[in-house]
């Protein structure tokens, strides 16, 4: 079945779990097909097929790494690894540009309007946890 693209259900901090496919009919109604309750039980191939329709589906990039954090006057940049490549993520005023996510994760608007995600941040290394603290809070 041709058309066929996937999107995240409620709750949306799982990355990899009730994936919603769905495919648009002639009549143009979205017609959901099935929900993939774990991706990782999934061959590779479906996986990656699964995962590029995702990336494609949402303007909100994953924070996977945070490689480096800097600040210059009163701008933050940290260079990132997110599930679409890696990333300059510009924080011009980083107190307005941070806002909490879900239980434990960060949300971050850049100062292009661009959105990034950090789920939980106790998925991050211990020495990415203590910068984001410095920088955000707990």
């Amino acid at each position: 079945m041709s058309g066929v693209h996937a999107v995240r259900a409620f709750p949306t901090l799982y990355d990899h779990q009730y994936i919603s496919l769905r495919y648009r009919q002639t009549s143009g109604r979205v017609q959901e097909i099935g929900i993939i309750d774990e991706l990782h039980r999934w061959p590779p191939t479906v996986r990656e097929a699964i995962e590029q329709t995702l990336r494609r589906q949402y303007l909100l990039r994953r924070v996977r790494e945070i490689r480096q954090i800097r600040t210059r006057e009163n701008a933050l940049t940290m260079l990132a690894i997110t599930d679409g490549g890696s990333a300059t993520i510009r924080l011009d005023k980083p107190g307005e540009g941070a806002q909490p996510f879900a239980s434990n994760g960060l949300l971050l608007i850049d100062s292009g309007g661009h959105y990034f995600v950090i789920s939980n941040r106790d998925t991050l290394p211990r020495r990415q946890q203590r910068l984001l603290s410095l920088y955000f809070g707990d």
